[in-house]
């Protein structure tokens, strides 16, 4: 599940990143939250280049990632969800790891670690109030998660832009549920790691 707003800039880099998983996902379901650039036209441009037929478009049209997520969660028909963001280095190895790891482990939900740099001096400072600056930190973005578990805590809150990953994550925990980091992938931003304005 990959929701999208405006993400023109960095769009193909996430679409080559796909392209370069080691372990190629049964479906991947890009979620517009309203996008006013030509992001929806870049995405079917490139399934339309490399003829797939398991990617698919949604609109949801709520600039809201989680309100995204969960109308993905909702279309899909896989067993397991993988969520990623756009703007973010997602090495070859994720899925494959990942994967791995929620077999092995016998987990309800695999996550990553992301290293947040920040660009410039007003990204930085929002990096370091939030996950810290320079610091690798268990993350939302780019966890597999089992569709049992989505459905037994409802999904995530709706209609938010921010606290709805760390809300979810506290169900886990609260409910006993098994969650495992992923050390051996790392994620990044490709750019603007949160915000380039206070605005």
């Amino acid at each position: 599940i990959i929701p999208f707003y405006n993400e023109s800039d960095t769009l193909k880099k996430t679409l080559l990143c796909l392209d370069d998983q080691k372990y190629k996902p049964n479906e991947v379901i890009f979620v517009d939250s309203g996008s006013t650039d030509n992001s929806a036209e870049l995405i079917n441009q490139h399934i339309d280049e490399h003829n797939y037929h398991n990617f698919h478009l949604i609109y949801c049209g709520e600039m809201s990632p989680s309100s995204s997520i969960n109308k993905g969660i909702s279309q899909a028909k896989s067993e397991y969800i993988a969520y990623i963001d756009c703007g973010l280095h997602i090495p070859s190895n994720w899925l494959k790891e990942s994967m791995s790891m929620m077999h092995k482990g016998n987990c309800d939900i695999v996550s990553l670690q992301i290293n947040t740099i920040g660009v410039s001096l007003i990204d930085k400072s929002f990096v370091a109030q939030t996950y810290g600056l320079n610091t690798l930190t268990k993350c939302f973005p780019g966890s597999i998660i089992k569709r049992s578990l989505v459905n037994k805590l409802g999904g995530l809150i709706t209609k938010t832009r921010a606290s709805y990953d760390i809300d979810f994550i506290n169900k886990v925990k609260k409910n006993n549920y098994k969650r495992m980091i992923n050390t051996n992938t790392i994620i990044n931003y490709f750019d603007i790691n949160y915000a380039d304005s206070f605005l």
